[in-house]
């Protein structure tokens, strides 16, 4: 990820000075979707989503995603 903007992968001076002023927590359920999907594929998704959403709104943090069994 070249944008800075996923939590975890921050240092204490990216996000001092990210000017973050909102955030997105991703949540999906860990479930069977078959025997050639994982089962945090609810998860990933919704990861994918708040990287995009991310890249088009100023000063959003996402957060480590939450998957829910």
């Amino acid at each position: 990820m070249g944008e800075k903007y996923f939590h975890p992968h921050l240092s204490y001076t990216d996000f001092k000075e990210g000017n973050f002023d909102k955030a997105i927590l991703a949540v999906g359920s860990a479930e069977n979707h078959g025997f050639h999907l994982p089962f945090g594929t609810d998860t990933l998704v919704s990861l994918a989503i708040a990287e995009e959403v991310a890249k088009e709104v100023e000063g959003l943090l996402v957060l480590p995603p939450v998957t829910m069994e």
